[in-house]
């Protein structure tokens, strides 16, 4: 049966000429658009290509196996059917030719890639043919020796900026502390596409006054916020005492409090801000006995009022309390021990680089770096490398790129056929999605674009809306938290009509009683003592277990048997949560099993 295809899919597929960013929604279909748009282009009636003549970036080794096994399949697929319709046709041998040209298919992680530019341009990357891949093992001894040399040293020197450095971060007579913030440090390094010049614009860096600085205009916007916020409640507050059977009596303190706010919203500084809150005194309640209240509402106006003032006590200890010429002092020493980290930085880097060259070793991040110094020159532009490689490919397309950071876009950037209209770079993903930053992925590149690119030729944006993967219930209930969640500030984007997931189901109508539930526990009121022992995720666990046993219960009395088989618990994460939850099922008299299949120099952060 031939796939029905959306307009919008039918859109990406067919899209030539020019860049083309796709936002993928979850499942959308994007990876069987990705095959037909592959398939699509080495069999176009006008101007097809090679499959070796595209470039597909992935974001895991295994996702770009399953590309090439399926691109496989989709040839293998059509050439029998035109094989048994005409054995000799332009078609059959076109096929043919893409079927033995698949094995050579550029179809990879962007490391892969790097590495087989920098194995083609070995002198041109100054580094040795034979260079070897360290391990994980290898490269976390590698670098605990070097920065372990490198505080000796700087130990034995006692320059003062380096001992206030250490006075300032260490922790008892351990370093590890220094040791983990250097380490953080160089991993962001890794991702920028020229980190030789960032460290020295932050080394060389002359520092601002506060005031009117970036720094005063953030914390002024977030204390502003934070203010907006505290006055919503306190007009809420407000409300509820003028509300029916409301403490009416409370009115009075709440305009009060809703008029401070105001006030303090009014600073244009964050001096005049400072000075502003030490001024601050909330009034007291009103002990007038009013008639017909309300106990309940009452006592909900005095929480939300406590809640609120807590929070601007909070808001005025964490934040308002020093003096803009403390914050100035501050200012200069926090300074100081950071351009001391980016000093000591630079100084693992160069250590580092040196000691794999002595043993002829590369991490896997290095593959990038080099690739850059063959693809780009001094000022960044495209070499003669770059040129050969941009003549080569026809188009590239960036799997999840929303994943992508700085050093891959400027990479992936000098390949391409950016002059004279002919850009040819296809992105697709979804910045809902993003969640490797702690990488040093950069979503920013991605969001970009999704707010630059329009329906243009040249530059343009396809949004996959249609959900295929789940029902209306899941899809409901998915956009009722995001659209209250995923806001600009907080994400970059706004969960809008544009955004939105859309059912793309039609196999099966929805069923009334399909609910989303959301299971909560109390832990103040409603953990029975003999389960206090037990740990957040046992807890939920438990609360799992208890839902479960009710559910076939409830099916059995409807006539609707629910066996246990026909349950799966979906987790966050398998580390820790998957074997607790378990046991504590199979205690709970419910029958489970779960697949875990981790090691400790698996993970990144080892």
């Amino acid at each position: 049966m031939e796939r029905k295809w959306t307009d919008e899919q039918l859109a990406v597929i067919g899209h030539r000429g020019g860049n083309l960013l796709v936002s993928a929604a979850a499942g959308s279909g994007k990876t069987a658009v990705l095959i037909e748009r592959i398939m699509g282009r080495i069999l176009d009636d006008t101007s097809p290509i090679n499959i070796d003549e595209l470039l597909v970036v992935t974001f895991t080794r295994d996702a770009a196996r399953e590309m090439k096994e399926r691109i496989g399949s989709a040839i293998a697929e059509k050439l029998e059917a035109e094989v048994n319709n005409d054995p000799d046709s332009q078609l059959a041998r076109r096929l043919m030719k893409q079927s033995a040209l698949l094995s050579e298919a550029n179809m990879s992680t962007i490391d892969s890639f790097c590495k087989k530019v920098v194995m083609e341009n070995f002198k041109e990357a100054e580094i040795d043919p034979a260079v070897r891949t360290m391990d994980d093992t290898e490269g976390v001894i590698i670098r605990k020796k070097v920065i372990e040399d490198l505080l000796e040293e700087e130990y034995e020197r006692k320059d003062d900026d380096f001992i206030n450095f250490v006075e300032y971060f260490a922790r008892g007579k351990s370093d590890k502390v220094i040791e983990e913030l250097i380490l953080q440090l160089y991993r962001f390094s890794e991702s920028l596409p020229d980190k030789e010049s960032w460290f020295d614009k932050e080394l060389t860096k002359q520092e601002e006054a506060f005031a009117g600085s970036d720094f005063e205009k953030i914390l002024l916007e977030f204390c502003m916020e934070m203010l907006i916020e505290l006055r919503r409640e306190a007009e809420s507050f407000v409300s509820l005492s003028l509300s029916p059977y409301g403490p009416s009596q409370y009115e009075e303190a709440g305009s009060s409090d809703v008029a401070l706010f105001n006030t303090l919203l009014q600073a244009d500084s964050f001096g005049k801000l400072i000075s502003l809150a030490e001024e601050v005194s909330f009034g007291r309640l009103s002990t007038k006995k009013a008639p017909d209240v309300d106990e309940e509402k009452k006592e909900l106006a005095k929480n939300i009022r406590d809640a609120y003032k807590e929070s601007f006590n909070k808001l005025r200890e964490d934040f308002l309390s020093e003096s803009v010429e403390d914050i100035e002092k501050s200012k200069l020493v926090t300074a100081r021990v950071i351009r001391e980290l980016i000093r000591l930085t630079r100084a693992f880097d160069e250590a580092y680089a040196a000691e794999k060259k002595k043993r002829n070793v590369v991490d896997i991040s290095d593959w990038a770096h080099f690739a850059l110094k063959v693809l780009t020159d001094c000022e960044g532009r495209p070499t003669e490398a770059a040129k050969v490689y941009s003549e080569q490919f026809a188009e590239i397309m960036i799997d999840e790129y929303q994943d992508s950071n700085l050093l891959q876009e400027s990479i992936l950037t000098s390949i391409a056929r950016e002059d004279g209209g002919k850009s040819n770079i296809f992105m697709v993903g979804d910045v809902k999605q993003s969640i490797y930053k702690f990488r040093q992925a950069k979503p920013e590149l991605f969001i970009e674009k999704y707010n630059r690119y329009s329906e243009g030729k040249n530059e343009r944006r396809i949004d996959l809306h249609n959900n295929f993967r789940s029902g209306g219930e899941v899809i409901g209930s998915v956009n009722a938290v995001f659209e209250k969640t995923m806001i600009e500030p907080l994400g970059g984007i706004v969960y809008d009509e544009a955004a939105r997931l859309v059912k793309g189901r039609a196999d099966k109508e929805e069923d009334a009683l399909n609910l989303t539930e959301v299971l909560l526990y109390d832990k103040d009121s409603e953990i029975p003592k003999e389960l206090l022992k037990l740990s957040d995720i046992e807890l939920e666990a438990h609360l799992v277990a208890r839902r479960i046993k009710a559910l076939i219960t409830e099916k059995k009395d409807e006539g609707k048997p629910l066996k246990f088989s026909d349950i799966a618990i979906l987790l966050r994460t398998n580390v820790e949560w998957a074997e607790s939850f378990r046991r504590v099922l199979i205690s709970e008299g419910v029958p489970a099993v779960c697949e875990s299949s981790t090691g400790y120099f698996s993970a990144w952060e080892v």
